[in-house]
């Protein structure tokens, strides 16, 4: 356990690369949330629209455009947050870091290889990790950018289909 304590002491560097790797880091629980909350909304549009039509509505036109608009952008919703939350997880080749790398591990190899870092190693490690996690961040940002962008463009045909439904049957949209 000494070499530990050693490895930890021998390098400030490490210590601030790992304050930068915690900082970035930091990032994936705020684009998890709203990615959360954007599925929350666009599940419930679609939900309080499958409730309004009936089939036949989809015989006017008037129902079946803004109802087709509304599934093609709730449909790119899902994709793009999809893909926000299974990132691309590739990289980190023989880290001691990334989870995916130390899990191809064995318990000994991997006790084995991470007394015997050194400094240097750690550090490489540390900023290597860093920069691909920044990569995935980015990465989750742009796709939870183009589901909002979606979702609000989806609510014109929403609120279009709920009207065309409502002045179809004549009555208020059911919200339940």
């Amino acid at each position: 356990m000494a070499k530990l304590q050693d490895l930890k002491n021998d390098c400030p560097d490490c210590d601030v690369a790992e304050r930068q790797l915690d900082r970035v880091q930091a990032f994936f629980p705020r684009i998890d949330t709203r990615a959360s909350a954007l599925f929350a909304i666009a599940a419930g549009e679609l939900a309080i629209a499958a409730v309004n039509i009936q089939l036949d509505d989809f015989k006017l036109w008037y129902v079946a455009a803004p109802a087709a608009l509304l599934a093609l952008l709730i449909v790119g919703v899902f994709i793009c947050l999809y893909l926000c939350a299974y990132p691309s997880l590739e990289g980190g080749a023989n880290s001691l870091i990334y989870f995916r790398e130390i899990a191809k591990l064995t318990e000994a190899e991997y006790l084995r290889r991470y007394t015997s870092y050194v400094h240097t190693d750690r550090l490489n490690d540390l900023t290597g990790q860093i920069w691909r996690n920044a990569q995935i961040a980015s990465l989750k940002y742009s796709y939870l950018k183009w589901a909002t962008i979606l979702l609000m463009g989806s609510i014109v045909p929403w609120i279009a289909t709920l009207l065309a439904t409502s002045l179809t049957h004549w009555t208020t949209p059911a919200v339940s």
